[in-house]
């Protein structure tokens, strides 16, 4: 795990991480909804609508993966909200809440039920919120 970051399960309907910075609210808020830098860190291909009612696709081509969410929060440098749907694994109507503070970010990914299939998936996601959380961290460092 990176320095200074926090990653846990909590409960049986979320996930919460906390990833330490020095660049400021701005830049790791448009690191969320810059499509080249999502691009960048998280897939290899990004597409925005920034607002409320927008919506966000990051997709993985040579793994035919694809994910896309509708945002339902979105305040510049404070904080983001959107939907989390995997269409390639059927994942979905999950619920992603950002916080944007002057030196880290909170991010709580919620809306997983008790059943097995749901807790292997939180298991997954907090996986991969553990893999690309460092790799956030070392685009805002640039």
């Amino acid at each position: 795990m990176w320095v200074g970051m926090r990653a846990e399960l909590l409960g049986s309907d979320r996930i919460e991480c906390e990833l330490p910075y020095d660049c400021g609210a701005a830049r790791a808020f448009d690191a969320f909804t810059n499509p080249e830098a999502l691009a960048t860190w998280w897939g290899k291909e990004a597409f925005v609508d920034p607002g409320i009612g927008g919506g966000l696709k990051v997709l993985w081509p040579e793994q035919g993966f694809e994910f896309y969410g509708t945002y339902f929060e979105f305040s510049p440098d404070r904080s983001l909200g959107y939907t989390w749907n995997w269409k390639h694994s059927g994942v979905s109507n999950l619920r992603v809440r950002i916080e944007f503070q002057p030196k880290s970010l909170k991010v709580t990914h919620s809306g997983f039920t008790e059943s097995q299939a749901d807790q292997i998936s939180r298991k997954e996601i907090l996986e991969g919120w553990t893999f690309f959380l460092p790799r956030l961290s070392d685009y805002l460092a640039r």
